[in-house]
């Protein structure tokens, strides 16, 4: 048996066996993205301090921590409860300095001297000393921050927390502005 593919989602870039412009999953993201929007639980960008995810890299970060992750681990766990608490916004709709996937990001961890990376799903080009995957704890932490963000990354038995800064992330798509 052969699978023919006759689309590839405009979202995501999985191969779709049907003519569609997107797949089910993002189809899925974006319907409820759309009620969670009617029921005025999407705050306008900017103005909250949750997380704030794209609708696409909602749907790669879904299918990367329930295909890809250990599903009993804890950054799994983490990554997902970190999509239930995103806001959602339509691709190309995430305001400047945003901590997407694809973005580049410069943060500091405590008080060492600021780190520039890239933030990325893991594969072959996160071993890189320029990347920063969202599987791991930093990663985790600045996905879906605006610049300017401080959170706390639990430390590893036996050591304390430690305190991340956002200072800028630069985003590969076209953004809004920040104050639309």
């Amino acid at each position: 048996m052969s699978l023919t593919v006759i689309s590839i989602c405009a979202v995501c870039g999985a191969a779709i066996a049907a003519q569609a412009e997107i797949c089910f999953a993002c189809r899925i993201a974006e319907s409820a993205t759309a009620a969670r929007a009617m029921a005025g639980e999407v705050a306008p960008p900017g103005t909250c301090a949750r997380p704030l995810l794209t609708v696409r890299d909602f749907a790669r970060l879904e299918r990367h921590a329930r295909l890809e992750m250990r599903p009993d681990g804890p950054l799994a766990r983490d990554l997902l409860a970190l999509l239930d608490e995103a806001r959602l916004v339509s691709t190309g709709a995430l305001p400047r300095g945003v901590a997407a996937l694809g973005s580049h990001v410069i943060f500091s961890a405590g008080e060492a001297e600021p780190q520039a990376r890239v933030l990325m799903l893991p594969g072959p080009r996160a071993q890189a000393a320029w990347a920063l995957p969202v599987n791991s704890p930093h990663g985790l932490a600045l996905l879906g921050r605006r610049a300017g963000a401080e959170v706390t990354v639990p430390g590893e038995e036996g050591t304390p927390p430690e305190r991340l800064r956002l200072l800028t992330a630069v985003n590969s798509t076209p953004a809004v502005p920040a104050h639309a």
